[in-house]
Formats: structure tokens, sequence, C-alpha cells
């Protein structure tokens, strides 16, 4: 009897060594998995921001219009702000 115990402790040990090997690789694919999501998400956030600039220098450009000019710009900034906004809910339905 004492053989049988001792050969399913082993049987047990061996399961949990396996889980506990499952649970590591598990972790380590999150790990990478994060820090995929981490570059993605930085590339994400730079594009966003080189739009954002975008946004600010066609404004700017309206400010300093002279008279009537500024309204053949606006259409300038309403393009840059509808890409724009368009890339942030891009960006949070991806993260």
């Amino acid at each position: 009897m004492n053989e049988d115990k001792n050969a399913y402790e082993e049987k047990m040990q061996a399961h949990i060594d396996e889980a506990r090997a499952e649970i590591d690789k598990l972790k380590a694919k999150a790990d990478q998995k994060r820090a995929d999501a981490k570059i993605g998400l930085d590339q994400k956030i730079e594009e966003l921001e080189h739009k954002r600039e975008q946004l600010e220098a066609e404004a700017t450009q309206i400010k300093h219009a002279s008279g009537d000019a500024w309204r053949d710009l606006k259409s300038g900034f309403s393009g840059a702000w509808d890409r724009m906004n368009q890339s942030i809910k891009e960006a949070r339905s991806k993260f």
C-alpha cells in the first residue's frame, strides 16, 4: 500500500509540475502580448499626436487668416478633425 501511495504522490506532483509549467507558458505569452500591445499603443499614440499637430496647424492658419479667407480653410480643419476623431475611435476599440 505504501508503494501505491508513493506512486500516486509522484503522479500528483508530476501533474502539479505540468500545471505549473503550462501556467508559466501562459504568463510568458501574456507578457509578450502586453509588450506587443504596448508597442502598438505607443505607435498609435504617436500617430494621434501627429494628427493633433496637423489639427493645431490648421487651427493656427484659420486664426491668422485675414478677412474671409478663414472660410476657405474651414474645410481643411473639418477634414483634419474628422480624421483625428476617427483615429481616436479606432484606438479605443483596439485597446
